[in-house]
Parts: C-alpha cells; structure tokens; sequence
C-alpha cells in the first residue's frame, strides 16, 4: 500500500520560503523583527504547501502553556471610571483574534477566579495599575504579569503605559501651527488622575520653553457655577485649549463644547475611549482605540509569552486634527 504525503514542516516552509527555519517560525508566530514582506512570503509558502502548526508538540516542547489571561472585572472601578465598555470589549475581543494568529490563547478571567485560572497561563494582562491591587489578585510567582496604566506610574510590575506627555505635545503644536499663542489646559477640580498630572506636566513644560504665560482653568470646584468658561477664556485672553480630564474627554463634542468654549477658540480632546464618528469635524482629538494599540499589544504579549519574561511597553496614539478653518483668523 502506497504510503500518504509527508506531513509538511517547518523546515519545508523555510526553503520554500527561502529564509531560516528561525525567521519563519517568528513570522508565522508574529514575533521578532520581521519585515512585512517577509512574513507574508512566509504565510504564502505555508499555506501552499499546507502546513500547519502543531501546537500540542510545541506546548509540550517549549513548557509554555501557549495562553494569555486578562483580567476585566472591576475595570472601571480601578482603571478608568468612564471608559467606554465598547473599548474594553474592542480591546478583548481583538486580543483574541490577534493571539489566535499567532498561536495563543486568550484567558479571560475576573478578581475572583484569577489566582486559580492563572496557573494555565504563561502571562497575565490586567488594566488594573496599582501594585496593591495586583498583589491582591494572589498570582503564582511564575506568572508575569503586564499591568495597563495611562501614565508612568511608580509599579513593580512591568507594564504599559500610554504616551500622554507625546499627546499633549502633538496637540499643542497644533495649536500652535494654527497661530494660538495662549493655550490653557483645562480640568476639573481634584482631578488627581495619572492621565491629568501626565498632560499638565508636559503642558506646563511646553508653555515654560516657549516663554508663553501658564492658563490652567479648574472647573467644578463646587455645586455652582459662578464663573463660566467662556467668561475665564474672555478673560485670560486665551486662543486654545484642550483636556484630557476623565469627566470632559469621554463626552461628545456637543456636549464638551456646551460648558462654554468660545466657538472661535481652537479646542481638542484627549482620552483613550473616542470614536472619530463622536467628533464635530471642529475639534482636534487624540484617540487610544484599540485598533490604534492592538496589534502592537498582541506582538508584546507573544513575545513575553516567548521569552517568559516581561518589560515595560509605551502605547502609541492617534492625532485627528480638526478642521483648521474654525477659530483663529491668522493674519
């Protein structure tokens, strides 16, 4: 009886493919410094000669357990109150096709069966940024863990933390370019998130290095309004302004702009939760969705899943400017 076809391996995916049996098993795993066209000649050379991976003899080979946990319960409570359960969702949902591409599993679990479902894990991925809180979650010692944060937060655990400062400096550029010479940051009052100390620190520093005067506008310091925004912009003489405060960044556009920014004041956001359809073409937005991180996130967790260890990642964003035509009338 005639013997069947050889199953095919990863070595014949490497000839066909005219690269090492190295590079091929990073690009069909997403990992390592691939360029594009290689790992799609790669993919090609795979699927041409059907070879696929078996990753119960990789499992076994490696020691790893080829799965990512994430943890999502209480996200609000210890991330971010406001943000967007769409963006959470997106976040998870294109973990799990991103890992299933490059061979992982995806985990998820809540505070309570984390301990125990960590153990099936190589890593652990939780939004949640306070070394206290983790250490309450009990993990095993051989699990890594990445922690999400929005800024540089003091953590003993690696973790990744999105650019704010490079956000509020993309912003104020902006501004600038459209000929504002008198931007201010506005927030609310007691506002003592990472996101804000992160964007007034960086605005704070930019206005210092241009010799322009500091506007800082706290709103909501008690039940009344006494002094509306438009009257302090009026006022301070200022041409611009942006937040990034948890309480004004996750509103639409009509509703940010109803506590009273002058219409010819340039205006922009800045938070991880918004949607390009949710902004007037007006106003200036910095974004942190998903699509903009998951792909890079999905390569991090391979890579540590890989490597069994971990690092401290920045996250990267999105500027939208608005339309230039709205505010200022530069000469």
């Amino acid at each position: 009886m005639a013997q069947g076809r050889p199953q095919p391996t990863l070595k014949h995916v490497a000839l066909r493919a005219g690269v090492s049996t190295a590079t091929a098993s990073m690009a069909l795993r997403g990992l390592g410094r691939v360029s594009a066209e290689t790992r799609a000649r790669v993919q090609t050379a795979a699927s041409e000669i059907g070879y696929t991976t078996n990753r119960t003899a990789q499992k076994l080979r490696t020691g790893k357990k080829g799965v990512i946990g994430v943890v999502i319960d209480e996200v609000h409570r210890d991330y971010c109150p406001e943000l967007p359960q769409f963006t959470v969702n997106a976040l998870v949902t294109g973990l799990g096709y991103g890992l299933a591409e490059v061979g992982l599993d995806l985990s998820i679990m809540t505070l309570r069966d984390a301990p125990a479902k960590a153990r099936e894990c190589d890593g652990i991925l939780t939004l949640i940024s306070r070394a206290e809180d983790i250490d309450a979650l009990a993990l095993p010692s051989e699990v890594w863990v990445l922690a999400g944060s929005t800024g540089r937060l003091p953590c003993a655990y690696p973790k990744g933390y999105i650019d704010q400062w490079g956000a509020a400096v993309e912003v104020l550029e902006h501004f600038r370019e459209q000929g504002a010479r008198r931007p201010a940051l506005i927030h609310m009052h007691q506002d003592h998130s990472d996101v804000q100390q992160e964007l007034g620190a960086a605005y704070r520093w930019w206005v210092a290095e241009r010799e322009l005067p500091e506007n800082e506008i706290l709103i909501g310091t008690d039940d009344r309004t006494t002094v509306s925004v438009e009257t302090l912009v009026r006022q301070r003489g200022v041409d611009a302004i942006f937040t990034g405060s948890h309480s004004l960044a996750f509103r639409r556009a009509f509703d940010i702009l109803d506590i009273g920014v002058p219409h010819d004041c340039l205006f922009a956001c800045v938070g991880p939760g918004f949607r390009e359809q949710s902004m007037t073409p007006s106003v200036s937005h910095v974004s942190y969705l998903p699509e903009v991180n998951g792909p890079r996130l999905t390569q991090v967790l391979a890579e540590m899943a890989e490597k069994g260890e971990s690092w401290d990642v920045e996250f990267a964003y999105r500027f939208v400017p608005g339309d230039s035509s709205r505010g200022l009338t530069v000469a």
